[in-house]
């Protein structure tokens, strides 16, 4: 039996595709793990001193990079800030106890 070259293993890689498509994977999972743990941090700092929503925007950033879940939630999360920031600023006011007059 002769060597049948559609039965053959396929040629390596060269080294130098190796080591680009390493560090593109070293890349990739710096990522998720950096977003997953602006996530989490975003969430501490909700009920802690801290910018929570900024550090869960900075997160979602990044993981909207390798998923889509990701991108559509940040997406959904900007279009409501979008909505509620325009509602208040419809109104000319905005009252709270400390604005109100006192009369004496």
């Amino acid at each position: 039996m002769g060597s049948n070259p559609t039965l053959s293993a396929k040629k390596p890689l060269p080294q130098a595709l190796m080591i680009l498509r390493t560090v593109e994977q070293v890349r990739r999972i710096f990522l998720v793990i950096a977003g997953f743990t602006l996530l989490l941090a975003g969430g501490v700092m909700l009920v802690t001193p801290g910018p929570g929503i900024v550090v869960i925007f900075l997160g979602l950033g990044l993981l909207a990079a390798e998923f889509v879940w990701a991108r559509r939630l940040m997406d959904r999360l900007k279009h409501e800030g979008g909505t509620l920031g325009g509602s208040l600023r419809g109104h000319q006011e905005i009252k709270t106890p400390f604005s109100a007059k006192k009369s004496n």
